[in-house]
């Protein structure tokens, strides 16, 4: 185990570098007043308060929650949940998520892998999704003040009016639900493998 703590001084910044081997599973990493940035670990919660959190290349399960803060995941090949307050949530080539909650903060994610049914929530600001063509999905997105931006052709047994979307992609086999207040959002379909 290594903990470390440090006391409050004004005017001073301390600044951590902890190395260790890639892969390694690290269980908890919690920080206040700063940011995180991680990189090739394997599951874990990363947490920290006032502070962004960017992580890279993790594998396994893990958990990301921050608040004043954003949380941006890349080319991550775990299935993880990511929550804050006061910041954005941004997931690009991840393979999969759980959960995706934030308030005062867009979300925009790429939904590569489907496992189980996934919530991403926001209000006071926009969602954004881009969908790989070959999940088995129901989609289910919410918004009030706020346009819903989707190409309804591209999925079966849709139901939809100015503020709410249904609609299912090839095998419907869980669930994907978007809700906003206060934005917009917009759903893309990529035709991209991964």
């Amino acid at each position: 185990d290594i903990h470390i703590e440090t006391k409050y001084i004004p005017s001073v910044m301390v600044s951590y570098t902890i190395m260790v081997p890639y892969g390694m599973k690290v269980d908890t990493i919690k920080s206040s007043n700063g940011k995180l940035v991680i990189r090739g670990l394997k599951n874990g919660s990363y947490n920290t308060t006032n502070g962004s959190i960017k992580v890279e290349d993790i594998s396994g399960e893990f958990s990301l929650e921050t608040t004043n803060g954003k949380i941006l995941a890349e080319n991550c090949s775990g299935t993880f949940f990511a929550r804050t307050t006061n910041g954005s949530i941004n997931v690009e080539d991840c393979y999969a998520v759980s959960g995706l909650y934030t308030s005062n903060g867009s979300i925009n994610f790429d939904l590569l892998n489907i496992e189980s049914d996934i919530e991403v929530i926001t209000n006071n600001a926009r969602i954004r999704c881009n969908l790989i063509s070959n999940l088995d999905l129901k989609l289910n997105a919410k918004t009030t003040n706020g346009v819903i931006s989707v190409n309804d052709s591209e999925f079966e047994n849709v139901k939809s009016n100015s503020n709410h979307f249904y609609g299912e992609m090839n095998q419907a086999k869980h669930l994907l639900n978007l809700e906003t207040t206060n934005g917009n959002i917009k759903i893309r379909k990529i035709y991209k493998e991964f």
